[in-house]
């Protein structure tokens, strides 16, 4: 009776534990104030080391809603992790950002 509590227990247990995986992209949430009145702009994403070179992502950022005046938001996602610049053409601004493995970073420049 024993050794079947015992089996019983040892079954149970092998089953009822569970590992957090992580996920082994990130991404990046990035806010920024302008005073451009567009409601949608393009932005680029490239790797640090491939500045120069052909964007990972490009897309069009967006304003926020009208609670926060002159503020658009960028959310990149499904990045390896590692540094990488994004570019505001129009804004004429770069900005640095850090990718971290299953987690989402938030910035506000």
């Amino acid at each position: 009776m024993k050794l079947k509590i015992f089996l019983t227990f040892c079954l149970l247990s092998l089953f009822s534990c569970q590992k957090n995986e992580v996920s082994p992209v990130g991404s990046a949430k990035i806010t920024f104030t302008s005073s451009l009145e567009q409601v949608s702009l393009p932005y680029s994403v490239y790797t640090e080391a491939g500045f120069d070179k052909r964007p990972l992502i490009s897309g069009k950022y967006s304003k926020l809603l009208s609670q926060k005046p002159n503020k658009y938001e960028v959310i990149v996602e499904d990045l390896n992790p590692g540094n990488y610049v994004i570019v505001f053409s129009y804004l004429n601004a770069h900005f640095t950002f850090q990718i971290t493995q299953g987690r989402q970073r938030v910035y506000d420049f």
